[in-house]
């Protein structure tokens, strides 16, 4: 058998930077992202209303693309993506540019493409409509204050399907690393270090921060069920949030203390995807 296989006989302008072999794994963490999710929607009760209702893409460095889960035209199921159902996007034109003949571009596509225009540090983007984010937004609560990261805010409930709301959605992002979306759940996004290193950064650590950012939010809604809409009081001060901050820039337990060969972010990510098809062959075998 040859070392090299037609499968990774991808053009050289779609790989940027990267080897066949590089590119293939990148579109497998792309692939494992969107599984991680599709898990954790079965685990929060929105798998059988929202089965594919979330989407995780990342950059192909060296290039003006990016990958993201396509819309086949049979089950459209977040634990069901696959190599053959991601799609290649221009972020320029939002075409697609590469992927199977018979699976389309998805629907909120301006929602990648006008996140990494306004974010070049931007490497992974992910959207996801999971409850608490939603109750808190549509009642405007403020996660910030139980939480010690700051967090844009988009107050239209609109998809994001077009410029006029992508661009919006984008500012409202700003430099955080996610936008509440007003009844529309939120989105994360992964950023290189200032050291313009990848270590932890890529889809992993995108689906990780939407995922704990949706704790967050069911935190707040269950204090303000239970104290009602004098919630703020219970919430640390704006000086102690400041400090946690900075501990946690500057004392990191994790590089601190590393564990050789592992990284929890994208070991917990890669958990996630193996449950989904576990579950997923569990309720159909």
């Amino acid at each position: 058998m040859p070392k090299t296989q037609s499968i990774y006989l991808v053009p050289d302008e779609l790989r940027g930077d990267l080897t066949a072999e590089e590119f293939r794994h990148l579109k497998r963490r792309v692939v494992a992202a969107n599984k991680a999710m599709g898990y954790w929607y079965q685990q929060i009760g929105r798998d059988y209303t929202s089965m594919t209702a979330g989407h995780v893409s990342v950059k192909v460095p060296g290039t003006n693309t990016f990958i993201v889960k396509g819309r086949p035209p049979d089950r459209d199921l977040m634990s069901e993506v696959t190599l053959q159902t991601l799609v290649q996007i221009d972020i320029s034109t939002k075409e697609k540019v590469a992927g199977e003949m018979e699976v389309a571009t998805p629907g909120e596509i301006e929602l990648h493409t006008c996140v990494y225009e306004a974010r070049p540090d931007v490497i992974s983007v992910c959207h996801g409509h999971s409850n608490y984010a939603i109750l808190c937004g549509l009642l405007g609560l403020n996660p910030k204050i139980f939480g010690s990261e700051d967090f844009g805010v988009y107050d239209r409930p609109h998809t994001i399907t077009s410029p006029e709301t992508g661009i919006p959605m984008a500012k409202a992002l700003g430099q955080h690393s996610i936008v509440m979306l007003k009844g529309h759940g939120a989105v994360a996004v992964s950023a290189l270090s200032t050291a313009g290193k990848l270590s932890r950064e890529g889809p992993e650590d995108c689906i990780m921060r939407l995922i704990k950012f949706e704790e967050l939010c069911q935190i707040t809604w269950q204090v303000f069920t239970a104290v009602g809409k004098d919630y703020e009081k219970y919430a640390f001060s704006d000086e102690i949030i400041q400090e946690a901050r900075r501990l946690a820039i500057t004392s990191s337990t994790r590089d601190r203390f590393p564990t050789p060969g592992k990284d929890m972010t994208k070991d917990q990510c890669y958990y996630n995807a193996a449950m989904a098809r576990t579950f997923r062959e569990a309720i159909e075998g």
